[in-house]
Formats: C-alpha cells, sequence, structure tokens
C-alpha cells in the first residue's frame, strides 16, 4: 500500500493531471524548475521535491492547500484514500 503511494506520488506528472481537472499552464509565469497553473481552485504551483523525487504544489491563496498528489486530489473532492487510489491507478 505504502509502495503504491509513493509510486503515485513520483510517477504520475502532477502539471498533466492537473490539466485533466481543468487546470491551464500559465507560460510566462512558469520556469524551468516550477510550473504555475491556474485553475477552479484558483492559481497552483508545481515543483519536483529534490529530496525524494515527489511531485508537490501549493496553492498561490491558501497555506494548507499543498503537498502531493494525494493531497491535491483529497482538497478538490476526490473522496476518501481508498477512491483516490483507485482513481490514480488508472
Amino acid at each position: 500500500m505504502t509502495a503504491e503511494l509513493e509510486m503515485f506520488k513520483r510517477q504520475i506528472n502532477l502539471v498533466e493531471f492537473a490539466g485533466s481537472m481543468g487546470y491551464e499552464l500559465l507560460q510566462k509565469e512558469s520556469s524551468r524548475h516550477s510550473k504555475v497553473m491556474r485553475g477552479p481552485s484558483g492559481k497552483i504551483v508545481i515543483a519536483t521535491d529534490a529530496k525524494d523525487g515527489h511531485g508537490i504544489y501549493f496553492s498561490v491563496g491558501s497555506e494548507q492547500d499543498s503537498g502531493t498528489i494525494i493531497d491535491f486530489l483529497q482538497r478538490r473532492g476526490g473522496g476518501n484514500l481508498g477512491q483516490i487510489r483507485k482513481r490514480l491507478r488508472s
């Protein structure tokens, strides 16, 4: 179970995933190391954690809205952890 969650955090491209949920890449505000996107919940910044290789994000408007792809889905109505795991498997 933990290995599967680690795999999701490392292997799923968070920029592409956010794009599938209605977020739009803002090229002019993005850089080589971080991407800025605007979507239904406002602006987010996405990068890769150099320590563990996880895709991470933070919301520009909320200090509590940050984390990995798991957190991203939980805060956007993705359901419980079991439901999120099913969604990310596909």
